[in-house]
């Protein structure tokens, strides 16, 4: 039943295959991500609600991993709700990024959409701090790569209002530049700006 609500390209075949699941074996070691698919499932479809429902339940229920993704699939449906402001978005993310309890892997996808959220609302200064912190979290030269870009990117608006010098930017893009383990996408980025 898992693997049929994982797997099957009809929408409904897998959601009845899943709540089946939860039906016939709640207890199960397969319940909770069962959930997790099914909240998913549903926030394709802009379900939110029915979501949320069931993030509820795994955030209660779940192991330490299936909490944490259930936090993090939380902030993801008040990013595609009409009804959440940007700012809301931005919390969301920001609480998730900074709960000890999240996955390392779910708080640097909280992270980065810290990061791109306060880009998006203008707040520079957060955007920079949210970077920074990626940067000094995670030892992956890409995360540290593009953390760095990002910030050369933010010196550039900076300097482009009058804040900030063309020799810090400089010194910026040259930090991501002169990492070899840096992906070449990210270096060309970088020797471009």
């Amino acid at each position: 039943l898992y693997d049929r609500g994982d797997w099957a390209a009809d929408h409904d075949l897998a959601n009845e295959s899943l709540e089946q699941l939860l039906r016939d074996a709640p207890g199960s070691a397969l319940a909770n991500p069962a959930r997790l698919l099914l909240a998913r499932r549903h926030m394709r479809k802009r379900e939110l609600d029915k979501a949320q429902a069931y993030l509820g339940t795994a955030a209660r229920e779940g192991n330490r991993g299936e909490k944490s993704k259930a936090a993090l699939l939380s902030a993801y449906a008040i990013l595609y709700s009409a009804s959440h402001s940007a700012e809301e978005t931005y919390e969301a993310f920001r609480r998730v990024a900074n709960d000890p309890e999240v996955s390392p892997e779910d708080r640097l996808d909280a992270m980065l959409r810290v990061g791109a959220k306060a880009h998006q609302l203008q707040w520079l200064p957060s955007a920079w701090l949210a970077y920074s912190q990626m940067e000094e979290a995670f030892e992956s030269p890409k995360v540290i790569g593009f953390a760095r870009v990002q910030k050369a990117g933010l010196a550039f608006e900076w300097v482009s209002r009058g804040v900030g010098s063309w020799e810090e930017t400089r010194r910026l893009c040259e930090a991501v530049m002169d990492r070899q383990a840096v992906p070449l996408e990210l270096r060309a980025t970088a020797e471009l700006m």
